[in-house]
């Protein structure tokens, strides 16, 4: 089984051709998902006369639970984003916003996402340092 970290570290691009996929991935991910959770799901929901906020609800948790491979804490993070989407769905009327929104998210999220390691301070205690992946995989002599 994977770490956490080993796990996290399987989502961040640090080439260009991964930069290249991620791109496709954010595209692609961003509408489908949108499609499916802010324009199917309520809709099917609704058919079966389930309220409009409980309906929004069970699309958001459904949401954040996919996410659960990146960790709880962002899976909770998703669902606030979910909720979001639904707000400019509904502010909107269309799915054009939520996806054009959810792309731009994504497609940051992948290039500019920062690893968090343990580094070593002189009192012998570790503290948390932001950098990003490729930052991270450097030998400590190179990142001075």
């Amino acid at each position: 089984m994977l770490s956490r970290s080993r796990v996290s570290r399987l989502f961040i691009v640090s080439t260009p051709a991964e930069r290249r996929w991620w791109t496709l991935l954010s595209i692609v991910a961003g509408t489908t998902e949108e499609l499916t959770w802010r324009g199917v799901q309520p809709a099917l929901l609704a058919w079966c006369h389930v309220p409009a906020g409980a309906a929004i609800a069970i699309c958001a948790a459904t949401f954040g639970v996919g996410h659960l491979a990146q960790g709880w804490k962002w899976a909770v993070a998703v669902f606030g984003f979910a909720l979001a989407f639904h707000a400019l769905t509904w502010v909107t009327g269309s799915l054009i916003v939520p996806m054009a929104v959810h792309v731009a998210v994504d497609l940051t999220g992948g290039v500019l996402r920062r690893v968090r390691v343990e580094a070593p301070v002189p009192s012998g205690r570790t503290r948390a340092v932001l950098m990003n992946h490729r930052e991270a995989n450097q030998p400590e002599a190179a990142r001075v």
